[in-house]
């Protein structure tokens, strides 16, 4: 059976943690309070070992979350990506290179018991002289 066209402007999930199991129980009680109910869950990647960020290992999951994310840009459907992250704070700038010039990413963090939205990271953001 074939899968349906989706139509443009969904909003896609990137779930990420290192160091712990996964975090989409969390997430997903944060969604309705952030308007994402129906959003796509894209990836729901979780490390639950701790890496050492100076070993070799590191830089293998690094290359690992680039390639599992590389095909959600490409998705013609998705208007806007939303990333919930755990972990060390090296992961994040480098999505936000990867998304570079593509479509907004979304990034929340985890405050008081939820996740909140921090910041917009989009060509805006970029190009911006202030």
């Amino acid at each position: 059976m074939e899968n349906p066209t989706r139509e443009p402007g969904q909003e896609g999930l990137l779930l990420i943690s290192i160091g712990s199991r996964s975090i989409r129980s969390f997430v997903d009680d944060s969604l309705v309070a952030l308007r994402l109910k129906d959003a796509e869950l894209l990836l729901d990647f979780a490390q639950p070992a701790f890496v050492q960020p100076i070993t070799q290992q590191w830089e293998q999951l690094a290359r690992e979350i680039r390639n599992r994310i590389r095909p959600c840009l490409d998705d013609p459907a998705i208007e806007r990506f939303h990333l919930f992250y755990r972990g060390p704070v090296a992961i994040p700038p480098l999505l936000g290179a990867l998304f570079a010039g593509h479509r907004p990413l979304v990034v929340y963090q985890w405050h008081d018991s939820h996740y909140v939205r921090v910041y917009t990271l989009d060509r805006r953001f970029l190009i911006a002289t202030d």
